[in-house]
């Protein structure tokens, strides 16, 4: 895909949004596609270009050790100290899962490893059970009886080899390493331990995970059947359950710092957590309610189009126009469309549509159909998109005025507006079109267009900055255990369906989020599921800039922009 100067600025903050101050970040090429937008609107008041050079561009407007071009090596922002310990080498952290299976191990890893990496942590996961898959294949629960020294000693060095790779991986250059294994007796943890140990500044977190009862784990594990690498059948999981419980400790005080969760999170344990990494994850930790057993599916939807949109500006808190006023109807009628009334989304996602009522058309009398899979794997599919039976759902929205107007027709169990949910902050450029902006202030234009994620709008808001702010949003989505439905903005959807996918943050920037299209997503442990509905399809239509109000759909899927 190619780069060009058009490009950069013209295909996503079409949202709208205030101004705040705020400094400067780096740039990396970015990607994109030939597209120019004509804004109505005739170029703000002012000086000539010169008077750029006095905006507060800071240091995003300037290349920087992410561009392949900058040879200068002194210009690469290396953290010196990961746990700010006076590490010469620089600090890293090893976090080490322990419990039993089906004890939610893989979840809480998976989970930790894709928000540490959505705040900008270069962190993988290391799973041991995926080590003895590729050496040895799937066993049954035998292969675990602790009276076989040979497949202990097997287990063993295939734990040592995963962990001896999660040591190299942190010395070549990543932050945070997760070792996800059941980890369940003592002179295990002591192997881990000794073997951290030899690391100048590398120091170890223990998560131990504690399910009370046997059937839930049972249930737990039949439930990511598909998935588990291990699980079997019952009675095999019982057999190898029976194995590890006979030689399971748990941690003591003098194994170091630790967090233990009981029962999916009812209650905590914390011990020497200190410093900000620990607490973070600690925090984050503490959120996760028993979210690896609840069928919880979360649905995101862009507002409607509002008439800064149809009039090809960024910025502002304008209302819905009529075809934006028509998606928010279409949006209201499809989540009551059930004989019991309003559904509360609470099919699996394999379910499949058991009303006999027709499908609710939209105003155009349009109905509403699925949208094609952007990413290979993802399943876009109406009719088994899940629909709706038992009350009302929860319902976020952000402040602006589209976000509003758009849930106003959703009959609400819960209705919550966030100012964290408001889409991108344009700063100077705030009501002016793309055009204007290339006119106005060529030097952000190019800026930008290098560089889509880390780029700042001069007093307005870079990508980075809204991952920031939307940080409590994901420590309250984690909480929840019912439905919720998002009205939000295109670069805050963007910025949760990565968290949420786990994609690579380079990519955030070029994510589709089509607007009138309501998409469902089922997080599970090993994964996220997803859907796609498309609610109205408008076709033509657009402002006097010539631009259709659904430009930002013209993009083939995840890789373009």
């Amino acid at each position: 895909m190619t780069s060009s100067a058009s490009s950069s600025f013209s295909e996503e903050e079409e949202e709208e949004g205030a101004t705040v101050s705020s400094g400067g970040d780096g740039h990396s090429q970015g990607r994109g596609q030939d597209r120019t937008e004509r804004g109505t609107e005739e170029v703000r008041d002012g000086d000539d270009d010169g008077d750029e050079e006095k905006l507060n561009i800071g240091f995003g407007s300037d290349p920087s050790w992410t561009d392949k071009k900058n040879k200068d090596s002194k210009a690469k922002p290396e953290r010196k100290d990961l746990l700010h310990t006076g590490s010469s080498k620089g600090g890293k952290l090893v976090v080490v899962l322990v419990g039993l299976p089906g004890s939610g191990k893989t979840y809480i890893a998976r989970k930790v490893s894709r928000y540490l990496r959505w705040i900008s942590y270069r962190t993988r996961v290391f799973s041991l059970a995926k080590y003895r898959l590729e050496k040895v294949g799937t066993k049954q629960a035998s292969f675990f009886d602790p009276d076989n020294q040979i497949n202990y000693q097997m287990r063993v060095k295939l734990m040592m080899l995963a962990v001896s790779e999660a040591m190299q991986y942190l010395n070549r250059d990543g932050e945070i390493a997760i070792i996800d294994g059941t980890n369940y007796c003592r002179s295990r943890r002591d192997l881990i331990r000794e073997r951290v140990s030899r690391e100048e500044g590398f120091e170890i977190l223990w998560i131990e995970s504690i399910i009370s009862s046997d059937d839930e784990r049972v249930k737990n594990a039949a439930r990511n059947n598909h998935n588990s690498p291990d699980y079997m059948d019952e009675n095999d999981f019982n057999l190898r359950m029976h194995f590890y419980k006979q030689q399971y400790e748990t941690l003591g005080d003098d194994e170091g710092s630790y967090i233990r969760t009981h029962d999916s999170g009812k209650s905590l344990n914390l011990h020497m957590i200190n410093g900000f990494l620990r607490t973070k994850i600690a925090s984050f930790v503490m959120n996760l309610t028993a979210l690896h057993t609840a069928n919880r599916p979360i649905y995101m939807t862009r507002a409607g189009e509002t008439q800064f949109i149809k009039r090809g500006l960024i910025g502002g808190d304008s209302e819905l126009t009529a075809s934006g006023i028509e998606f928010a109807k279409a949006l209201g009628d499809f989540l009551q469309y059930d004989d019991s009334g309003f559904s509360c989304l609470l099919n699996t996602a394999s379910s499949t549509a058991t009303s006999s009522k027709p499908r609710p058309q939209s105003a155009t009398g349009d109905t509403p159909t699925s949208s094609t899979a952007s990413t290979p794997g993802f399943e876009y599919d109406f009719d088994n998109f899940g629909l709706l039976h038992g009350g009302a759902i929860n319902v976020w929205t952000s402040t602006m005025r589209s976000a509003r107007e758009t849930a106003a027709r959703i009959k609400q169990n819960k209705y919550v507006e966030w100012r964290a949910l408001r889409e991108i902050e344009a700063g100077v450029c705030d009501g002016m079109s793309y055009d204007q902006i290339k006119v106005r202030f060529p030097q952000e234009y190019r800026a930008r267009m290098k560089d889509k994620l880390r780029y700042r709008y001069p007093r307005g808001e870079s990508y980075f900055d809204v991952i920031t702010r939307l940080d409590p949003v994901i420590f309250e989505l984690e909480r929840q255990k019912e439905p919720l439905l998002i009205v939000g903005h295109l670069a805050v959807l963007r910025c949760l369906y990565a968290y949420f996918l786990d994609l690579p943050i380079e990519e955030l920037p070029f994510l589709t989020i089509n607007s009138n299209t309501l998409i469902r997503l089922d997080p599970k442990a090993y994964g996220c599921k997803e859907k796609r509905v498309k609610i109205v399809n408008q076709k033509g239509g657009g402002g006097a800039g010539g631009h259709d109000s659904d430009y930002e759909e013209d993009h083939a899927g995840r890789g373009s922009a």
